[in-house]
């Protein structure tokens, strides 16, 4: 997908794994793409994770990981979080589990102004009208930052004129113009 191509040109350019560093890297509903690419690093110890238990190494809900604290120097949480009910909670636990000095990237579709949510509202084709997706419990809007921030973390928006300035490029691989990620470090 456009995003997974973005996420792994953010990775290389801006050094996250292209450091010989020995690192945990703890990878949410992980995009075989980019999990094929983590696996082949030496220096990479790689934990993916998801709540449905199919073809990754730990069973865990977001918003009760089973890490211990400052367990990872790595996350990476594409599109997951307008999955959770108590994405707070989530934002925590992945403060709690990261290292100081550690990195979460967070992803999240950026649709409406500022964040709209019900939890009161299960039905699925209601989820799909207002939330965009049938499993989406929430629309984020550019306060996300404000969301992450409450949990601890110090907050870095990189579009992807960051990671391409050449537009000729940004067409030849197919980038999502829109699609903004955000760094998400641990400072203590």
């Amino acid at each position: 997908m456009q995003r997974h191509r973005l996420l792994y040109l953010f990775l290389n350019r801006y050094g996250f794994i292209t450091s010989e560093t020995s690192q945990t890297v703890l990878h949410f509903a992980p995009e075989p793409g980019i999990a094929r690419r983590l696996m082949q690093l030496s220096h990479v110890r790689y934990i993916t994770t998801d709540i449905e238990p199919s073809s990754i190494h730990v069973c865990s809900d977001i918003e009760h990981l089973s890490f211990p604290d400052d367990t990872c120097t790595l996350i990476l949480c594409l599109h997951v979080l307008e999955h959770i009910p108590d994405d707070l909670r989530a934002m925590r636990e992945l403060y709690r589990v990261l290292k100081p000095g550690g990195t979460a990237i967070v992803m999240v579709p950026i649709t409406s102004p500022a964040t709209v949510e019900d939890p009161t509202i299960t039905d699925p084709v209601l989820r799909e009208r207002l939330f965009g997706q049938h499993d989406h419990v929430r629309r984020y809007g550019q306060d996300v930052v404000l969301r992450l921030g409450t949990a601890g973390f110090v907050v870095e928006q990189i579009g992807v004129s960051d990671i391409v300035t050449d537009p000729a490029e940004i067409t030849v691989m197919g980038l999502p113009e829109k699609e903004t990620i955000f760094v998400c470090r641990k400072i203590v």
